[in-house]
């Protein structure tokens, strides 16, 4: 049996609640403005019966408002098969096409009991090597550049998601690791360590352990996130060949709303490649160059033969 939730971006952040039904409940997103394109996805799932059961979860997406859902693509996370039951589950999804008025998306919910579960299939690994002109940082023992096998192999922790452009690896005691990589590079990895909403002395002692290693960083005022337009502390590092953010949520702009939120997504440590970053922003700016004048040539075209 399937169930389904429909969820309008263009409606307030509360009215996911609306749609909230057949054990999926909670149901929010989060729409990345850092230029990363990214939406999380959070939602509860819940199991009434004493069956044990695990579920497949498949977000679906609507870009021209007219109910045409297909399948979303790039999603990693609490999506596919044998999800189990819980709070505050969570899917990272890349969209192919801009967010707009008229998106729409929706969950469906696919019961499917433990003994029969199918073992989930395995994503090929990416083992093509692109060569960088002396970059030497990463984090830790993976570097960047690194193919998707030999990022695996330096962190060497248990992996809850693994798509075609992200790994994202369990770091123990609900602290996550989510590795971003371009053209098969490791190039980005997000730090997320235990939540810090009640607990400021281990926030500060994170950023203390960064300040001992890299310097004092450079702090940066008047920075909101998503469209709730969260406030956040931002703090940069410039240190080699590398781009570090300590980015923190304002923990008290959670608690004047009733809503979960991902476990440690109120602070996280950002590590960037700034070669392979410059390159992704330019291989950007082509596209879209390219676009714009895909779209002249196109109107071009309509006017041509009344001229």
């Amino acid at each position: 049996m399937k169930f389904r939730i429909l969820v309008f971006f263009s409606f307030v952040f509360f009215s996911f609640l609306l749609f909230a039904q057949h054990g999926i409940s909670n149901v929010k997103y989060y729409n990345r403005e850092d230029g990363s394109n990214l939406v999380d996805v959070y939602y509860d799932l819940s199991n009434k019966t004493k069956e044990s059961v695990t579920y497949n979860i498949e977000l679906q997406v609507s870009y021209n408002g007219k109910g045409d859902f297909v399948k979303a693509s790039n999603c990693v996370g609490a999506v596919g098969d044998n999800i189990a039951s819980g709070a505050k589950r969570h899917i990272l999804w890349r969209p192919d096409s801009p967010i707009t008025s008229e998106t729409r998306i929706r969950i469906i919910r696919t019961e499917k009991p433990v003994d029969r579960a199918e073992k989930p299939v395995e994503m090929s690994e990416k083992d093509d090597e692109y060569p960088l002109s002396n970059v030497r940082g990463g984090y830790k023992s993976a570097k960047w550049g690194m193919s998707f096998s030999e990022v695996k192999n330096e962190i060497n922790e248990p992996i809850i998601s693994e798509s075609d452009w992200c790994l994202i690896f369990d770091m123990g005691e609900d602290k996550r690791l989510m590795c971003q990589f371009y053209k098969g590079r490791f190039y980005l990895c997000d730090y997320f360590p235990t939540s810090h909403d009640d607990n400021q002395s281990a926030a500060k002692a994170i950023l203390l352990g960064l300040e001992n290693k890299y310097g004092k960083g450079k702090y940066l005022n008047g920075f909101v996130e998503g469209v709730l337009e969260i406030p956040i502390l931002l703090i940069v590092w410039d240190y080699n060949d590398t781009i570090i953010k300590y980015i923190m949520h304002d923990p008290y702009f959670y608690k004047k709303y009733d809503f979960y939120v991902y476990p440690s997504s109120t602070l996280r440590i950002e590590y960037i490649c700034k070669e392979i970053e410059n390159e992704k922003v330019e291989a950007g700016k082509k596209e879209e160059e390219s676009k714009k004048r895909d779209e002249i040539q196109k109107e071009l075209n309509n006017y041509e033969s009344d001229l």
